[in-house]
């Protein structure tokens, strides 16, 4: 079988991960794979090249038995016309919505910024079933994302399938480090992982502990100068490549986000045995149980976040006691799973029905 992966991603990250994931998974079960991306997505077309795979230009891509779109922004106009073209050139398609459900989408994800017209929500509406008719597969990486898809954009449910994002085996457990304790939040620095919301829980904080914030992004500087403005515990360190030190270095991780689909950094903490504070929001309730591999609080609530840090400063046991939990329940989502799951839809493509909206739905 011959598969192309596409995006317009043109730095790593979550979806490039999962893109190099895939790739990989599928040429060790056989398939020949190529990668489309953008002409400026040079540093992911080197690493490509040192993969062995054959990277082509997203504005010319490459027909394939399976043409399989990722999708990091959910209103995509470059992918969607990648997929036009490859229906035509009788690709099968299937869709990755990595993250469906923003601002963007959702004016309730954040309703300050995001009051969008009923024009504008319509016209998106009808983007994305105009998109979702030219697809045989939509898959969701949480089951959070697939009920979204399904009741804001009306698609037939048997289309929509949820194949959550898979990892590695758990690391060898290492102890809690001494002393007051210290938390790592790993992300970028944008409206959308709740930074600002951390800055404001630490002003409510009744304990003692700190936080470093492991990413960049268009808030770094603004963020940054406000927390040593209002003199919090919260230190904004930039981008870091050992990721894994900082987790094993922390109490915990911090997840503030007020919108996720299903990150790749709540699971690399629970391969490093460490407990998860995050918003109650999409997939994060998928992959933390609360009480029992994390603590679960509201979006957008910097007291109930406040004392959930608390909670686990004042205690490191619980924490330690939660970072194990987590790292016993890695398993579940095992990469080979996510993989196998992967190709068996990409088999079923070839011989199954497009997607179809459901009948009288249009929210």
């Amino acid at each position: 079988m011959r598969v192309v992966l596409a995006s317009t991603v043109t730095g790593r990250g979550g979806v490039w991960r999962h893109i190099t994931d895939v790739a990989d998974g599928m040429q060790a079960r056989g398939c020949e794979v190529d990668l489309a991306l953008p002409a400026d997505a040079l540093a992911l077309r080197r690493e490509a090249a040192t993969r062995g795979l054959t990277v082509r230009d997203l504005g010319a891509s490459a027909r394939g038995e399976v043409f399989h779109v990722h999708l990091a922004d959910t209103y995509d106009n470059v992918a969607f016309r990648a997929i036009v073209r490859a229906r035509r050139r009788g690709s099968r398609i299937v869709v990755t919505e990595h993250l469906p459900r923003s601002d963007a989408s959702d004016p309730t994800a954040r309703p300050e910024t995001s009051a969008a017209t009923r024009g504008a929500y319509t016209a998106k509406t009808t983007f994305k079933r105009v998109q979702y008719a030219l697809c045989d597969r939509i898959i969701c990486v949480s089951e959070s994302s697939r009920q979204f898809v399904l009741s804001r954009y009306g698609v037939s449910p048997d289309a929509v399938v949820a194949i959550p994002n898979g990892i590695g085996s758990a690391n060898p457990f290492i102890r809690l480090p001494d002393g007051p304790a210290h938390f790592v939040a790993i992300g970028s620095v944008i409206a959308q992982k709740g930074f600002d919301v951390l800055i404001e829980a630490a002003g409510s904080a009744r304990s003692s502990w700190s936080v470093d914030v492991i990413g960049e992004g268009a808030h770094l500087a603004q963020w940054s100068a406000l927390s040593e403005e209002l003199a919090v515990p919260i230190r904004f360190v930039g981008g870091l490549d050992d990721v894994s030190s900082a987790l094993d270095a922390a109490s915990a991780l911090v997840v503030p986000s007020r919108w996720e689909a299903w990150p790749y950094v709540a699971l690399e903490a629970m391969q490093h045995g460490r407990a998860i504070v995050a918003s109650n929001v999409d997939g994060l309730p998928e992959i933390v149980a609360d009480g029992t591999t994390g603590i679960l609080v509201p979006p957008d609530d910097p007291v109930a976040l406040a004392h959930a840090l608390d909670r686990l400063a004042d205690d490191g046991s619980t924490a330690e006691a939660m970072g194990r939990a987590g790292r016993d329940r890695v398993p579940s989502f095992a990469i080979d799973t996510m993989l196998s799951r992967l190709f068996d839809e990409y088999r079923s493509t070839r011989r199954g029905r497009r997607v179809g909206a459901t009948d009288g739905h249009s929210s």
